[in-house]
């Protein structure tokens, strides 16, 4: 301990850069979690849906979203969310819900869209199954 003093003020330029290093570290972690989805309940999504103007992103096949759906939700599948981002360009700093059948594709969607600077995707936490489950509203088509 003794000679951490005269080693700080000998090589300054090496601490500052490994204090700088680590401010960096941090910060880019936390920049990182901020951008990562977070799950919504059945409940938080209808306060986006309704306040917000949040659209709902469903995100399973075509068949699946013509099987039932949540009332007004838009089906981009998956499979097609790289090609159909001019239909979801003007939600980029908007919330979005995201929507399958229990999450698990969601998360990946929000990955996409994450790394494309989508900046408030919020998934439905346990997809369709949780909204099944607390007898919302669906609509087929």
């Amino acid at each position: 301990m003794e000679h951490l003093l005269p080693f700080i003020h000998h090589h300054w330029a090496l601490v500052a850069l490994l204090a700088f290093i680590f401010i960096v570290i941090i910060g880019f972690e936390s920049f990182m979690k901020t951008r990562e989805a977070k799950e919504i309940d059945a409940q938080s999504a209808i306060h986006l849906i309704n306040q917000e103007k949040a659209p709902i992103i469903d995100v399973r096949p075509k068949e699946a979203y013509q099987a039932g759906h949540i009332i007004g939700a838009l089906n981009v599948p998956m499979a097609d969310l790289a090609t159909s981002m001019k239909k979801l360009e003007k939600y980029k700093n908007k919330f979005i819900v995201l929507v399958c059948d229990n999450a698990q594709v969601s998360q990946k969607a929000a990955k996409e869209l994450g790394k494309l600077k989508f900046t408030q995707v919020k998934i439905l936490k346990g997809g369709l199954d949780a909204w099944n489950k607390e007898h919302l509203p669906l609509e087929s088509k």
